[in-house]
This record gives structure tokens, sequence and C-alpha cells, in this order.
């Protein structure tokens, strides 16, 4: 697993989940990995954090990598994703923010609302 996880990649794809961490123990793990665990943080937000660091920085590799996820909005409507927000996201060059709220959904059976995020990693990587 660390030889997967352990890695840095020059894209990084993904679709976090969109719940509530209800163990305590897995929840203060989280809380004390990731800088973007607030409140009663969605798991959106370490999740977002991780992919951003299994992206390559332009300072180890020469260019940087991308990320690309497809999230909930709902971490820049509620006070949960505010550390998300101010200290994580500041740090990155975002290239694209789509919120896709008021589009119909391509998927007919889904629940919430959807926005699709590009990243290009920060040359200089600010950790």
């Amino acid at each position: 697993m660390q030889q997967i996880l352990g890695r840095q990649y020059h894209a990084v794809v993904g679709n976090p989940p969109y719940i509530v961490v209800r163990d305590a123990a897995l929840n203060a793990a989280y809380r004390k990995r990731y800088a973007s665990c607030h409140r009663q943080y969605s798991l959106g937000c370490p999740f977002t954090e991780r992919f951003f660091e299994l992206a390559v920085t332009g300072a180890r590799f020469g260019q940087a990598g991308f990320v690309g996820l497809i999230t909930a909005n709902s971490f820049m409507k509620r006070e949960f994703g505010s550390k998300l927000i101010e200290d994580v996201l500041p740090r990155l060059d975002l290239t694209h923010v789509i919120d896709t709220a008021r589009r119909p959904s391509f998927c007919w059976d889904a629940t919430g609302h959807h926005m699709t995020i590009c990243v290009r990693q920060a040359t200089t990587c600010a950790r």
C-alpha cells in the first residue's frame, strides 16, 4: 500500500466521500493529520487535501501535477469548509472551479449539489 499511496503522481482524479466521520478515534486521527478538518467536517475535506498531497509539486519534479475532482459544494457554504478554503486552497493554483448546483445532474438519482475543481499543484509546496 505504501508503494502506491507513498508516491506522487502527475494526475490525480477522484470523487471524495460526502459523509461525516462518526467514529471518535478515526475522527481524531483525521483531525491530527489534516488541517482542513474543522467542526463537523465532511470527509470531502481531508480527502480533497490528500488528493493535493498525491500530486507532484513543481519543486520536486520540475512540472507540477494536476488534480481534478467532483465533490459536494457544501464546503463552500458551511463553516466546516472554512479551513479548506482559508488554509489549504490558497497554497494551490486553482485553474477551474465549476459549481454545477443549478445545472441538471448527469445522474438521474443524484442527491446534493456537486462541483468540479481542477487544480495545478503549486510550483513550490508550503507544507
